[in-house]
Order: structure tokens, then sequence, then C-alpha cells
């Protein structure tokens, strides 16, 4: 997965100035006074409103550097693009709402330590599988005809890894609208206990 951050210059080492490291050439911003921020006035009507803005001249930075000192690589903004492509692994019985962390790969700021990328997972939105995930089990909608209720069925079902699934029940048991069949060993597998897994649970509707 590419990763669009930011690392501390190299040609300055974090300066931002075309001196070198160790060299500050940092100049409080005369237009916000140092704050980063500056007030503006707004007229509605007859109506003067005052509000706070990022200051245009700093970008908030507090400070300003002389363009004849700006290093010519990040041009004094002493940080420079580095996407990155990071491998994410998702382990086998990971939930929604775990997280992955790559720990020291954040943005890099001069003077501050850095922080972390983590990836949150959730499912796709889109996702056309037709199981839903509850904890570690999996639950699935199936239909079948009056005819299977009352006589047994044989269902082949498609798992998540393409596995083939016969699901069946004995001749003589009938199949009430709305009655879940439990089968084991087939949900999802149990995080750190990689030999031990959930179970599907399919809830018939009966087609009449």
């Amino acid at each position: 997965m590419k990763v669009n951050r930011k690392i501390i210059c190299d040609c300055c080492e974090g300066s931002g100035s075309n001196k070198g490291k160790g060299t500050s050439v940092d100049t409080k911003c005369t237009t916000c006074n140092g704050n980063g921020r500056v007030f503006k006035t707004i007229k509605q009507g007859n109506t003067l409103y005052q509000t706070q803005a990022v200051c245009d001249a700093c970008g908030g930075k507090c400070y300003v550097i002389p363009d004849n000192e700006k290093c010519e690589k990040c041009n004094g903004e002493k940080v420079v693009k580095d996407p990155k492509i990071v491998t994410v692994d998702i382990e086998r019985g990971m939930k929604w709402g775990d997280d992955i962390t790559f720990y020291g790969e954040a943005d890099q700021t001069p003077g501050i330590q850095t922080g972390d990328i983590v990836f949150h997972l959730r499912p796709k939105s889109n996702d056309p599988t037709p199981f839903r995930r509850e904890g570690n089990d999996l639950h699935l909608d199936k239909e079948i005809s009056l005819m299977e209720a009352l006589t047994g069925f044989k269902i082949v079902l498609t798992h998540l890894d393409g596995r083939q699934i016969l699901v069946q029940n004995s001749p003589g048991d009938v199949v009430s609208p709305g009655e879940t069949l439990r089968v084991s060993d087939q949900g999802f597998s149990i995080k750190n206990r990689p030999e031990s897994f959930g179970d599907l649970y399919i809830n018939f509707t009966v087609r009449v």
C-alpha cells in the first residue's frame, strides 16, 4: 500500500536553510506576530464579524525564511515528500476494528518524535459476499423450496476461500421458516488460535 508521508529534508537536515544543518534562519512572521493565525473582519449587511484564520504569510508556521536563504530542495519547508510502499499483513482471524501499526513511520517534523501509521480494519461498503460476520461466526441467509423443506435438501455453498461445502439434512427432518442450521468449524479462524474456527449459521426462508 502506498503511503504519502513527509520526511526531514536530507539537504538542509531540517533547518530549511541553504546553509545546512544547525543554521536557524527562522524569522518571526510579522503578519501574525508569530501566532500562526490572524483575525479577519467580515461585514455582513450592517454587522461586523471577527474570525480567526491561518496566516497566509507563514502558512500557520509562525515563522518565515527569507527567499534568498531557503534550502533549494525543500524550499524552506524543512521536510520533503517521500512516498513509501508498506506491506500490510492481515492475520487470519483479525476482526473489524483491529489496528495494524507501523511504528515511527508517520510524517517527520524537526525536533518532534515521529508518530505512527495506523491502519484500521473495516469491511468494504460494496462487498458482494452473501456472508455476514459476527465475531468469529459467519451467517448466511438461504432460501429453499417448500418441497426441500419437507423432504430434505442438498446445497453446495462456495465459501469465502473458494472451497465447496455440501450442506444437507436428512429426509424427514422438516425445516421450518426462520429455522437456523449450525455448521461447525466453518466460520472465521480465531486470532492466535489458528487451528480453531467459529461456526457457520444458515438461516432458512421457505419459498411457497
